[in-house]
C-alpha cells in the first residue's frame, strides 16, 4: 500500500501549488510498481492519473478549500493496493 507522505492527513497547506508525495514498495523488489492518484475537492475523489510511475504529483488548491487524494498502487504482474485517503485544508 502507498504510504502517504506530504501534505499530512488532516493538515494546512499554503495556496497555490502543493506537492502531493507517497512512498510505497514491493516484496518482490524486481516489480516495476505504478501509482493511480486519485485528487479532489472534499470528499470527491476523481482519477488524475492510473499510469504514474513517479511517487509524486503537482497539484494547485485554493484558499479556503479541503481536498481529499488517495494512492492505489499496482505492481507488473497485476497486484493491486488500495490506500487510505488522506484530507488537507488549505489556509
Amino acid at each position: 500500500m502507498a504510504d502517504l507522505q506530504t501534505p499530512e492527513n488532516n493538515g494546512n497547506v499554503t495556496e497555490g501549488t502543493v506537492d502531493l508525495v507517497w512512498e510505497a514498495s514491493d516484496i518482490n523488489t524486481a516489480d516495476t510498481l505504478t501509482y493511480e492518484l486519485f485528487f479532489g475537492e472534499d470528499a470527491t475523489l476523481t482519477s488524475v492519473d492510473n499510469t504514474l510511475t513517479v511517487k509524486s504529483y503537482s497539484v494547485s488548491v485554493l484558499s479556503g478549500k479541503t481536498y481529499s487524494w488517495q494512492v492505489n498502487v499496482t505492481d507488473n504482474v497485476g497486484a493491486k493496493s488500495i490506500g487510505q485517503v488522506f484530507t488537507f485544508t488549505v489556509d
